[in-house]
């Protein structure tokens, strides 16, 4: 599934994955409806989450990298 980052506030990283960039759009649209130009501006598809980032699975368990699902 494609990866984006976003920020607000400035310099304040964010990152979604969606199936579309139209679906991190709406999501977009809906979290920040009064600044909403202003977030869309900043918004970057990436080839991947960083590291940092921590991915679970549906108990709640962090996913291992390797496992083809982040």
């Amino acid at each position: 599934m494609p990866k984006y980052r976003y920020e607000f506030p400035p310099r304040e990283a964010h990152f979604v994955d969606a199936p579309t960039p139209g679906a991190v759009v709406r999501y977009l649209k809906r979290r920040y409806p009064h600044n909403y130009d202003d977030v869309l501006a900043t918004l970057v598809e990436i080839p991947r989450f960083p590291d940092f980032v921590v991915h679970l699975d549906e108990k709640g368990h962090p996913r291992r990298r390797d496992d083809g699902s982040s």
